[in-house]
């Protein structure tokens, strides 16, 4: 039980495609970001928000192979752009902070996780302070639930996955062991089968041996005799060679 709750913490591997998939999603968060900010005029604020913005979407490109220092990257860009310039609607933003926090929940251990998400809280709450009109109750309780239920979401998946593994593992020990009594009962049986073999061939050599000797005994003065112990003879060899092929038969069935 120990080893299979030790391979099932160990951190899941990502493969190339994800990282391409995460790259692209990125740089798509990036565009969209500047489109809307560009959209609206540029001025000095907006040209210094634009500065900082890939600092707050290029990093989920290593959001699977490093997601706490993803969103601790994110969290320092986004608190970086409220102290340079007032904060701007930037929806690929906010799904870049989303996105970070909830892969700091999906795939790091739960202190980890929490810490992530204190520092992507902060830096909302930072943000939130810089803009007069992000200081209502309505959107406190928005930003839990966007923010907050991210994160959830994370552990949630975090926590199906780790299940899974862990059944995983499960089977393939149970199926291991299978194999291995499986293993263990053909050796038995072969085992059993050789003392079988043993037993029936030395009876029969005994029987040919006592047999031979009495014929022996009687080759000149009773040849019926001597007849009779060559049949015993002959009856024990074609029994031991009878038994002999029983029981090669079934090695070879195995």
């Amino acid at each position: 039980m120990v080893a299979v709750t030790a391979r099932a913490q160990r951190p899941i591997p990502v493969s190339l495609r994800p990282l391409a998939v995460d790259g692209s999603l990125a740089v798509v968060l990036l565009v969209i970001t500047i489109i809307q900010i560009a959209a609206d005029g540029l001025d000095d604020g907006s040209a210094r928000f634009l500065m900082l913005a890939p600092g707050v979407t290029l990093p989920l490109s290593c959001r699977r192979i490093a997601p706490f220092a993803t969103v601790v990257v994110v969290a320092g860009a986004l608190t970086a752009q409220s102290l340079v310039t007032a904060p701007l609607p930037a929806f690929g933003e906010f799904l870049a902070v989303m996105l970070a926090t909830y892969s700091v929940a999906a795939h790091t251990a739960t202190q980890t996780a929490v810490l992530g998400m204190l520092c992507a809280g902060t830096a909302v709450a930072a943000q939130g302070v810089r803009d007069p009109a992000a200081t209502s109750s309505f959107e406190f309780v928005y930003g839990i639930v966007y923010f907050g239920g991210a994160w959830l979401l994370g552990r949630v998946v975090r926590r199906r996955r780790m299940h899974i593994r862990s059944l995983e593992a499960e089977t393939e020990r149970l199926k291991f062991e299978r194999e291995e009594k499986a293993r263990a009962a053909v050796a038995e049986e072969r085992r059993r089968i050789a003392r079988e073999l043993h037993d029936v061939v030395a009876h029969c050599m005994s029987v040919i041996v006592v047999q031979a000797g009495a014929a022996e005994e009687v080759l000149d003065r009773d040849p019926a005799g001597t007849r009779d112990a060559l049949r015993s003879i002959r009856a024990a060899g074609n029994d031991a060679l009878a038994e002999m092929r029983r029981l090669l038969g079934v090695l070879r069935e195995e």
